[in-house]
């Protein structure tokens, strides 16, 4: 008989291979979108262009287009999809076998989350001497050298975007699931569903706690270390610069279209081919959930920042903030989900008006998200002149005070650049929402995940292209009133 892991089924050798895969995922996720992101600040480094407020609004938007959307897409593009995929047991050609792999859970997760170290690279390389820079290129170096310098002397953003992107890559589950590759995320959220019950499934995770633990001092260790500019405009071009811009260019253009251009065209023409089998009135109903539900969070993020920027100025209370966020971030989201349920369900009666409504959503997937928007605007803080922050001190006003006449003023584009990453990370969540989507009310990236199941193809597609129409709605309003205020000016 096999062993007996904490109340449940699972042999404890099928545990540790799990972590194992999970943990290889998260490392190999790690490295190749680092060497992705971290060629692209590179290129943009050396070609003496900073990125202007337009580059950079593209390069998030692969970091909020869900994996899960990607990994449906290459399938639809394969021309596998429904329950038929789901009994497979092999494939008849390589490209199917590499994509339902680990392998190609570390491709789809790396093509989402390669902006961070694109961003954090780039912030790292703009504060290095461009007179060194120069020199180097004076002095004949050759660029695959000078790249190696240049990165040592900024491995501190290299390493903290890293460690980023393995806790996100760990912790996702809609692209192994789609992909048919059994994660430890994955049995964590199905021993849930079997046991509703916090205490095994806490224990059973364990050993990924930990990791996470190591990454979290890790980060505030680093964190410390790390000033992100959010000033893009203020770096000088050089006179000369070492290579073209276009490279960069190309390199963003291939990595669009691999990702998020793929999978639009795809289900695009998806749309049309099976428009029949679409149906409205369902889709309509989840559309209402995913929007009630991403306002929301939006709503509680801006009341927690509003509270956690009164308390800033206070550095232990600041970091307290920053790894207590960085926590509910990092942790898995089936263990979340379940914190969650046990907390209301101790409640009692008082919590069933939560329970029964799209607001149990919003604030788990405010609380798990938080700590992005927080990253944002904390960054922004950080760029306040020393002066003015010691004359709020000097004259000694109110936390409030200091919120309302400086820091929301000053903060504002952070402010709502944080907004906009819950708006869009909230749509596309797939974990919480499944685990506590009251009676009634699914999102409609939890529906699209149902109906790639059972072989809907024409709703996968219509739901895909909604989400995403939906999460960048926010920022095609943002660019067009921009567009229109610069005609009227």
């Amino acid at each position: 008989m096999p062993p007996i892991l904490f109340e449940t089924s699972v042999p404890l050798s099928q545990v540790f291979a799990l972590l194992g895969i999970s943990i290889g995922i998260a490392v190999g996720t790690a490295l190749l979108a680092t060497m992705i992101g971290g060629t692209m600040a590179l290129l943009l480094f050396l070609s003496g262009r900073p990125p202007s407020g337009g580059w950079i609004t593209i390069l998030v938007l692969p970091l909020v287009w869900p994996p899960f959307q990607t990994a449906i897409g290459w399938m639809v593009l394969q021309g596998e999809s429904g329950i038929t995929l789901f009994q497979r047991e092999s494939f008849d050609n390589w490209t199917l076998s590499l994509l339902f792999s680990p392998m190609g859970v570390i491709l789809v997760h790396s093509l989402s989350f390669w902006p961070i170290p694109a961003l954090m690279t780039w912030w790292g390389f703009s504060r290095l001497d461009r007179e060194m820079v120069d020199q180097l290129r004076i002095e004949g170096v050759s660029i695959l050298r000078s790249s190696v310098h240049l990165c040592r002397l900024n491995l501190i953003p290299i390493l903290v975007s890293s460690l980023l992107v393995a806790v996100l890559s760990l912790g996702e589950i809609g692209a192994p699931e789609m992909l048919q590759v059994n994660t430890f995320p994955i049995l964590l959220y199905t021993e849930l569903n079997l046991l509703r019950s916090l205490e095994p499934v806490i224990r059973m995770s364990a050993p990924l706690i930990l990791f996470l633990v190591i990454g979290i001092l890790s980060w505030t260790y680093f964190r410390g270390r790390l000033r992100i500019e959010t000033e893009f405009m203020e770096t000088p071009l050089w006179k000369e610069s070492w290579v073209g811009s276009h490279w960069a260019k190309l390199l963003l253009a291939a990595l669009l279209f691999v990702g998020p251009g793929t999978v639009i065209l795809t289900e695009f023409i998806q749309v049309v081919r099976d428009v029949s089998t679409i149906h409205p009135p369902l889709l309509t109903e989840c559309l209402s959930a995913s929007v009630w539900t991403g306002l929301g969070a939006v709503f509680i993020v801006a009341l927690l920042l509003q509270l956690a920027l009164m308390v800033s100025s206070n550095r232990p209370m600041s970091g307290a903030i920053d790894c207590f966020s960085f926590l509910l971030f990092a942790i898995p989201a089936p263990v979340l989900a379940l914190l969650f349920l046990k907390t209301f369900s101790s409640m009692g009666r008082t919590a069933l008006p939560i329970l029964d409504s799209f607001w149990v959503l919003s604030i788990a997937c405010a609380i798990h998200f938080f700590w992005v928007a927080w990253v944002i605007v904390q960054s922004g803080e950080e760029q306040i002149a020393q002066d003015l922050q010691d004359r709020m001190r000097t004259e000694g006003l109110q936390p409030h005070q200091k919120l309302w006449h400086i820091l929301i003023p000053l903060l504002k584009p952070q402010t709502l650049a944080g907004l906009f990453m819950i708006w869009a990370l909230t749509l596309g969540e797939v974990t919480l929402t499944r685990i506590l989507q009251p009676p009634g009310v699914q999102t409609l990236a939890a529906r699209t995940v149902n109906f790639m199941h059972w072989g809907h193809d024409g709703m996968v597609a219509a739901g895909l292209l909604i989400v995403a129409l939906l999460q960048f709605t926010p920022l095609l309003l943002y660019i067009g009133w921009k567009s229109v205020r610069g005609r009227t000016a």
